[in-house]
């Protein structure tokens, strides 16, 4: 058996990515050959060096690093919107059909995860005539009005995508992604938004444990919590699969931010004893803590509090926006 998994991310995140890979490894080690293909946006040689050095210590796994500037230049003629200065999380999408690989399936993982258990179910799924599977979003649907579509509909997170590789391929959707983002490009939420919109009606929505935002471990009235964002059974998932999920995780998305992120000192992040395994197997020191002391302080008593007042705000605003 082998699987194929793709990962992508600027120097600053290297090191992320491989706590991610080496998680990914460990819990999967009943597969024949694990080919992690990693696009580097200006990855350090020292860096490189260590994470292959990491990954050569497991026989059935390989890392082959990709360059991203080809991608990179052309994503910048396309005139992409940016997440935090940078465009290589687009990257992926024009990766795609550049990938040698015999299988009909690929899997993109965002370096901020860990894998904790065999992904046997998610490589298993029958993707049908869909472009990819991804799990629901964790947001308000109000904001679906950014991207021109109806608050009812889906919105799916793509920092996990099972991508339908054989249909990329026969359909050549790299070039329909250049033709679309010829036409738009300008997406708040860059390639998410991007992939919500172009593909809409051709993503299939995963089981909610095989993608489990972290933030929920920290929301003492969960149900709540999401009656404030007005996520149900219907545009998210029903509450036995999200208690379900939370007890027994397959990969576990961080995205809680309030103490700083779980690679970092004096955090609090949810699940945080996950990445204290791996980051100890590979000696990755935890980075400064960018959130300041009251910060955290704050968001340790209060997460709640915070929380839902945010997505109340976010309702607001967004209902604002489709009256104007």
């Amino acid at each position: 058996m082998k699987i194929n998994v793709l990962y992508q991310s600027d120097d600053n995140y290297a090191l992320v990515g491989l706590n991610s890979i080496v998680s990914l490894i460990e819990n999967n080690q009943h597969y024949n050959q694990i080919n992690i293909f990693y696009i580097s946006d200006c990855i350090s040689n020292d860096n490189q060096k260590k994470m292959t050095s990491i990954v050569t210590n497991y026989s059935n796994a390989e890392l082959i690093f990709i360059d991203a500037n080809t991608y990179i230049k052309r994503l910048k003629e396309l005139n992409v919107s940016s997440w935090n200065n940078r465009i290589v999380t687009w990257c992926k999408l024009l990766a795609i059909a550049d990938l040698d690989i015999e299988e009909d399936k690929i899997l993109y993982i965002n370096p901020h995860t860990i894998i904790n258990d065999k992904l046997d179910s998610l490589f298993e799924i029958d993707l049908e005539n869909n472009v990819m599977a991804c799990v629901a979003d964790l947001s308000v649907r109000e904001r679906n009005v950014l991207i021109g579509h109806k608050v009812n509909d889906d919105y799916y997170n793509c920092g996990l995508m099972l991508i339908n590789y054989s249909l990329w391929k026969k359909e050549n959707l790299t070039e329909y992604c250049v033709r679309r983002l010829r036409i738009k490009s300008n997406y708040p939420v860059v390639d998410q938004d991007f992939c919500n919109d172009v593909f809409f009606g051709r993503i299939k929505k995963l089981p909610f444990d095989l993608f489990v935002f972290d933030t929920l471990y920290t929301i003492k009235f969960r149900m709540l919590f999401l009656k404030v964002m007005n996520l149900n059974a219907d545009n998210y998932y029903p509450v036995k699969d999200i208690k379900d999920g939370l007890a027994s995780p397959k990969i576990i998305y961080s995205t809680f931010r309030g103490t700083g992120n779980p690679w970092e000192v004096a955090n609090k992040a949810p699940r945080r004893e996950l990445w204290n395994k791996y980051m100890s197997g590979i000696k990755m020191d935890k980075r400064p803590n960018r959130r300041t002391y009251i910060k955290r302080v704050i968001y340790t008593l209060f997460p709640t509090i915070i929380l839902m007042g945010r997505k109340i705000g976010e309702r607001i605003k967004y209902r604002k926006i489709k009256s104007i």
